[in-house]
């Protein structure tokens, strides 16, 4: 039994996991292919995730969805139950999108700056920086005692 894992969106098949997994299933590593539910294994619409499912049904593997029983490579109407519930997930993925660029247009029109603000820029962090850095504190308590990561002290020690 093998695992395969993605951090990455399922709007692309290009993500590692994804990748092993296919390549696990055309040398016919596994018979069965289970999946959290389909918008785990591709979000990439209709066709996209039937030519999935397809093509690991040609290489003779099985598939199974644990939250949707009714996707499984049995039963006659298989590819209309996959085909709406490919189109649901893409757009479920579209609508994500849209309340994510709505939400940063909103902070933008606020006048909120969107991202982390660049440490190195920040002239009096680096003169507190120094100064803490002179009275002997450790990178851990200057860090701290900004409120930075220890790993921006040193970065910003370097600019020094």
């Amino acid at each position: 039994m093998a695992e395969f894992h993605d951090a990455k969106s399922g709007k692309s098949l290009d993500r590692p996991g994804f990748k092993r997994m296919m390549e696990a299933a055309s040398r016919r590593e596994f018979d069965v292919l289970v999946f959290w539910d389909l918008s785990r294994l591709s979000r990439g619409g209709v066709s996209e995730t039937l030519r999935v499912l397809e093509q690991v049904k040609a290489w003779g593997i099985a598939y199974r969805s644990l939250q949707e029983s009714y996707i499984d490579t049995l039963g006659p109407f298989w590819d209309v139950v996959i085909s709406l519930l490919a189109s649901i997930a893409k757009l479920e993925r579209e609508k994500i999108r849209e309340r994510t660029l709505a939400g940063l247009a909103r902070a933008c029109k606020a006048g909120r700056v969107g991202g982390r603000p660049k440490a190195e820029d920040d002239h009096k962090l680096v003169h507190e920086l120094r100064k803490l850095q002179f009275g002997g504190k450790s990178i851990r308590a200057i860090a701290m005692e900004l409120g930075i990561s220890p790993t921006t002290v040193l970065k910003l020690r370097q600019k020094d």
